[in-house]
């Protein structure tokens, strides 16, 4: 049985990688992560990240498919 795979919406990935080239803080704390896309209004990131609380670190790994838009 195939597991479906996770995505993520390329606005909520550009919005992750600006908080990553920002340098404020480790992409492995999540609530860190959440906490700035709240504070910079990237509700795309910040929904993303309450719904899929457990696949976030496949996303920091790599192991997340972007979707095409």
């Amino acid at each position: 049985m195939d597991t479906p795979q996770t995505t993520i919406s390329t606005e909520a990935m550009d919005q992750l990688l600006a908080i990553r080239d920002s340098g404020a803080t480790n992409m492995f704390d999540r609530g860190a992560v959440q906490g700035l896309a709240d504070g910079l209004a990237f509700d795309a990131l910040s929904t993303w990240i309450d719904d899929h609380r457990t696949d976030y670190g496949s996303l920091i790994m790599g192991g997340i498919e972007i979707e095409k838009q």
